[in-house]
């Protein structure tokens, strides 16, 4: 006659196991319920590809957003206005009303998506110098920072309504430099009236139209 099966609440000896029915049963028992792993043991396996696809998924995403947003670094550029007035102070001029401390800079890529923002800040020491060394002139140079991401293709800067001005990466590293004038010269880069803003690469500073006499002619960007 077959002995029967036994099981325990604990195990009586070495190689008894523990079947699903929670008992314990001999090595030589047939027939009981397969043994199971412990519950604990299974739930932290669990917890571990939880937490792993998660954090698979955030760098998923974080990668895409640098992707999207043009690189993998991001550049603090120290950029500058200069604003230059043959009739005039330009702190005072009406026709640069617009232009003072804590007017707003706004940076967009070349789909025009706001990708950075700073404000003006008056450099009286620059401005003082500049002025002095033209006869006639007033300059008022103002300073803003911004904090874009690196690796786009251009980047356009906007200062109040003015129009915006386009730099490269190379040109945003080094320190964007943007003029507005009424009666500065010849220039390269000459807008008559309202009718646009135009951005170049050269150190020469000339801006706007020769004699246009307006004090909103134009706004182009230069390199320092």
């Amino acid at each position: 006659m077959p002995m029967a099966t036994r099981s325990v609440a604990t195990p009586p000896g070495p190689g008894w196991w523990r079947a699903s029915d929670g008992r314990w049963y001999p090595p030589s028992a047939l027939g009981a319920p397969s043994a199971v792993t412990p519950s604990g043991t299974s739930n932290r396996k669990v917890l571990w590809v939880l937490a792993g696809a998660i954090c698979v998924l955030v760098i998923g995403v974080v990668l895409g957003v640098t992707v999207l947003r043009g690189g993998s670094s991001s550049i603090t550029s120290h950029g500058t206005m200069e604003v230059e007035d043959y009739s005039g102070s330009c702190r005072s001029d009406a026709g640069y009303s617009d232009i003072t401390d804590g007017t707003q800079v706004v940076v967009t890529n070349s789909t025009g998506t706001v990708i950075g923002t700073g404000t003006l800040s008056y450099d009286g020491n620059v401005s003082k110098a500049l002025s002095s060394a033209q006869s006639g002139l007033s300059a008022c140079v103002y300073d803003f920072t911004v904090s874009v991401p690196g690796g786009l293709p251009r980047y356009g800067i906007t200062v109040s309504h003015r129009g915006t001005i386009w730099f490269d990466s190379g040109q945003m590293e080094s320190g964007p430099g943007l003029t507005l004038g009424s009666n500065s010269g010849t220039g390269n880069s000459g807008n008559s009236g309202n009718s646009g803003n135009t951005g170049n690469t050269s150190n020469s500073g000339n801006t706007g139209t020769g004699n246009s006499g307006t004090s909103n002619s134009g706004t182009t960007g230069n390199t320092p």
